[in-house]
């Protein structure tokens, strides 16, 4: 999976985990906002490309989210957006995030989604002897810092925050192993006055640190450690993530992610919104334990077994977040 696509996938997965209100007063005036995720990627010959990886409106009320997407990936054009996309698919995030739904009105279907549980079985997956893909990360280091006042956005004072990060990572399929050294620099824009608002991508979301076991501890420590420095009393109107990678064989590319709101107005919010059609099916997507399960495989029939259970896991898992259930 090349690096644009994997933003590509990774975005919804931190977009649907992180959508985490805090609990609010029921007289609380509402948030609705609009937003926008744009990668420029200049690769190894000097060539830009630009494009919007994912679009979309959402509404807040007190401790209740929905994000409505209105496109998802590089299709440029109204036909390819329709039959590609998630239009038309929204999430629910409710009781503060407790509770995250997927929910589809074409097939008039929904389906409960235990991020934490998904994302275990993909570092599952690449992790420890039974991972199918080995991931590690090495000389890590990762720190924030916060800069001082920020520009204003929106009509609103901003503080300005930044987040640095440099690697090695080395992945290992099968019998071949690719390593390369990423840099990041990605400069947070928050809103102090804004206390009850959401950013679905760039809130910090206690279910992604599940995610951060395929990097190895090392990581995961500095991670949560820089992440804890952020402000924490809402989220940014705009992030601009700078990553620069170099290959084994020195070839270099960077990646520009900018992700930000681009209208935001307070007022009602229809409750009713966040509600689930009663005529809508549930779907199934529980998590089996035999995924995230610990134990070494006794046998070799067993870990056959044991990593087509996983895959398994996580095929049903993205399926559910970036194609419609069947």
């Amino acid at each position: 999976m090349n690096r644009i696509r994997f933003l590509a996938v990774a975005a919804p997965m931190a977009f649907v985990a992180a959508a985490t209100p805090r609990p609010l007063a029921k007289l609380t005036p509402g948030l609705t906002y609009t937003f926008t995720s744009h990668v420029q990627t200049t690769d190894p010959n000097g060539q830009t490309t630009d494009r919007v990886v994912m679009s979309g409106h959402a509404a807040i009320l007190g401790d209740r989210a929905r994000i409505d997407l209105d496109s998802m990936g590089a299709q440029t054009s109204p036909a390819q957006q329709s039959a590609g996309t998630m239009r038309g698919i929204y999430f629910l995030s409710l009781n503060g995030g407790a509770r995250l739904v997927y929910v589809d009105p074409v097939k008039k279907q929904y389906m409960d989604m235990d991020m934490g549980g998904m994302l275990h079985g993909l570092a599952a997956l690449t992790s420890g002897s039974r991972g199918l893909i080995r991931i590690q990360a090495s000389n890590v280091h990762i720190d924030a810092d916060r800069i001082g006042a920020g520009p204003a956005i929106l009509g609103h004072s901003t503080l300005h925050y930044r987040l640095t990060e440099s690697k090695t990572m080395s992945t290992k399929v099968l019998f071949k192993t690719i390593t390369s050294r990423d840099s990041s620099v990605t400069d947070l824009y928050y809103a102090p006055d804004l206390k009850n608002f959401v950013n679905p991508f760039l809130s910090n979301s206690q279910a992604m640190t599940g995610m951060l076991d395929m990097y190895g501890p090392e990581y995961k420590q500095q991670y949560l450690a820089a992440h804890a420095k952020l402000y924490g009393e809402g989220a940014p109107l705009r992030s601009v993530s700078t990553t620069t990678t170099t290959d084994g064989s020195g070839k270099v590319r960077m990646t520009v992610v900018t992700t930000e709101v681009t209208q935001l107005s307070t007022g009602n919010v229809i409750a009713t919104q966040f509600d689930i059609p009663a005529d809508y099916s549930k779907i199934d997507v529980s998590v089996p334990q035999s995924a995230t399960a610990s134990a070494q495989p006794d046998s070799a029939s067993h870990a056959t077994d044991s990593g087509a259970s996983k895959s398994n896991l996580v095929k049903k898992g993205l399926k559910g977040l970036f194609g419609r259930p069947q």
